[in-house]
This record gives C-alpha cells, sequence and structure tokens, in this order.
C-alpha cells in the first residue's frame, strides 16, 4: 500500500479503515519499542530504569527546584540490586 504519491487520489471507505488499521499497528509496534526495558513483564509497572530516565527527564526541566525521592523496596527476603542516581546538587 503506497499512502505517499506525488498525485492526489481518491480513497474510499475500505481503504481509509486500512490506513487506520495500519496506523493503530505502527503506534503499537512504537510504544512496544519504547517501553522495552522500561516495564516490568510480571507486574505491567515503571521499573528502575524508567524511574531513572524520569528522574534524569525532571532534572533537566526543573534543575533549580529542590525534591525528595522516597523508595521502598518490597521485595523483601530477595536480594535487591541496588539503584544509584545521582542528581546534581
Amino acid at each position: 500500500m503506497c499512502v505517499l504519491d506525488k498525485e492526489p487520489r481518491n480513497v474510499n471507505a475500505d481503504e481509509i479503515s486500512a490506513l487506520q488499521d495500519f496506523a493503530l499497528m505502527v503506534i503499537a509496534q512504537i510504544e512496544l519499542q519504547h517501553d522495552f526495558g522500561r516495564i516490568e513483564f510480571l507486574s505491567g509497572l515503571p521499573n528502575r530504569n524508567q524511574l531513572a530516565e524520569d528522574l534524569d527527564d525532571l532534572q533537566r526541566r526543573y534543575s533549580d527546584t529542590p525534591r525528595v525521592l522516597v523508595l521502598i523496596d518490597l521485595g523483601a527476603g530477595r536480594s535487591s540490586r541496588g539503584f544509584r542516581h545521582s542528581m546534581p546538587r
């Protein structure tokens, strides 16, 4: 299917529907690639990689605003991977 051409074309309802389906597939693929490595498989919740990226974004946007981060590890009884993220003062 070609969606880009030099000449204008008329499209029918079936073609518009196919383009909308294709657009949804593209969006789903982009979101899947974006979430890879940032979402815990079992819970579907953001993981530490996503947290680190969010902290970086906050630092870039609001570098002059002080903030406090509280992490509570609910994984009692299992070894915890240390989370280290440096934020400039």
